[in-house]
């Protein structure tokens, strides 16, 4: 049986009409010329253009409608469309290549190729690749009601499953947690945190726009483990997260072993189990616990000259006044008026260039911002450092190391 889905990309709800159905409901203008014998005809808008901008692209639960169909149906008040996984017919051209048509690709010429999140995942991505292609699309998405943000994904989840080997913990596949957990949002805006949701999980933040979700997993063996990760179940008890480490050890362009015992003991202590209700109710698999290396560093308070954007200054971290700097980070102008003058900071993993080159990040510790609660141990997510940081700095800023517990 051929499944089909019909959705009419070109209204503003589920119960809109498909245009082209019935009679002038739509309008559909084509000019025509004859030049030098040539027939010329306009054609309609393409399938790019028609889709990207409906409200069919922007809703978060026609997302899964988009990936999970094997064929798609979509009507526009341009033209219908069919798409599948092999081509895109359109209604006013025939483009889609046979053994008797030029080799045109049509992702190509529609810019799709530089707009990935756009399409679907190919099949020749790797698990990772299509992961992120995947949630990058979903993520620009919206919701009318934020505790959907998982439901509205699990199909999408379900579907790559097989090819990772263990399930996943809102929405972060557990086999490649490391990887994974390196994500950021190029700014920082705390009035779009869902509190539905973890911090530490994509899910725990809307998008919004000018706000684009990236990560450091430009290949996956440049990524190496330095800590153990431990998720927390309904019933408080520490479950390790068994994820995989595969970094490439001989591509590694220091010995990661000596560096990491000046901030790393060589004996890593168990994580324990919660045994008590957290003071504001956060359930407790919305925790994960693990030891890391914890420095407080200071974060200027005036950003670098020319680089704000959209509420979001770039602010230097330090050592000390008048310190080197560690590295630079986006946060919200506001939200950093309002915090004292060092904050923490933790260590996630090392990066290590696979493959080295004048466009590679350098070598070093993949840090993260957290603020913690008032008369609490609990953490919160608040922004990523947007470089690793040097590995002599971060031993400069006399890190200790501590049992974290991120909410």
């Amino acid at each position: 049986m051929i499944l089909i889905s019909s959705k009419a990309a070109g209204g503003d709800d589920a119960y809109a009409p498909f245009p082209g159905v019935r009679e002038d409901s739509r309008s559909v203008i084509q000019h025509e010329a004859e030049i030098q014998g040539l027939h010329l005809m306009t054609v309609q808008r393409p399938f790019l253009a028609s889709v990207s901008t409906s409200k069919w692209s922007s809703r978060g639960w026609t997302f899964q409608e988009k990936i999970l169909s094997k064929r798609l149906l979509i009507f526009t008040p341009y033209q219908t469309l069919f798409q599948c996984g092999q081509a895109i017919f359109y209604e006013d051209a025939v483009l889609e290549r046979t053994s008797y048509s030029p080799n045109i690709d049509i992702s190509q010429e529609e810019g799709m190729k530089s707009r990935r999140h756009l399409s679907k995942p190919t099949a020749d991505m790797c698990p990772l690749r299509k992961y992120g292609t995947s949630v990058k699309g979903y993520v620009c998405r919206d919701l009318t009601k934020q505790y959907d943000g998982l439901n509205a994904f699990q199909g999408v989840l379900n579907l790559l499953h097989p090819e990772f080997s263990d399930d996943f913990h809102w929405g972060l596949p557990e086999s490649i947690f490391d990887i994974a957990i390196t994500w950021f949002f190029g700014n920082h805006h705390p009035e779009r945190r869902r509190q539905e949701f973890p911090s530490w999980s994509w899910l725990g933040w809307r998008e919004g726009p000018n706000n684009g979700l990236f990560s450091y997993t430009g290949n996956s063996r440049s990524i190496i483990r330095e800590l153990q990760w431990y998720k927390i179940n309904k019933d408080g008890e520490a479950i390790h997260i068994k994820a995989q480490d595969i970094a490439d050890k001989k591509a590694t362009t220091h010995d990661a072993s000596v560096s990491a015992s000046k901030w790393k003991p060589d004996h890593v202590p168990p994580v324990s189990s919660l045994h008590s209700l957290d003071p504001r109710k956060i359930p407790f698999n919305h925790f994960i616990r693990f030891w890391s290396s914890v420095a407080c560093l200071q974060v200027d308070r005036e950003g670098v000259r020319g680089e704000s954007r959209f509420d979001n200054d770039r602010l230097v971290i330090r050592t000390c006044t008048g310190g080197p700097s560690l590295g630079l980070i986006y946060l919200h102008s506001k939200w950093r008026q309002a915090q004292p003058d060092n904050l923490d900071f933790v260590v996630l993993c090392r990066h290590s260039p696979y493959k080295p080159s004048k466009y590679s990040l350098q070598a070093g510790l993949i840090v993260l911002l957290v603020e913690l609660e008032s008369h609490s141990s609990v953490a919160h997510r608040v922004q990523m450092v947007l470089e690793p940081v040097d590995e002599t700095l971060w031993i400069l800023a006399k890190p200790r190391w501590k049992l974290i517990t991120l909410a």
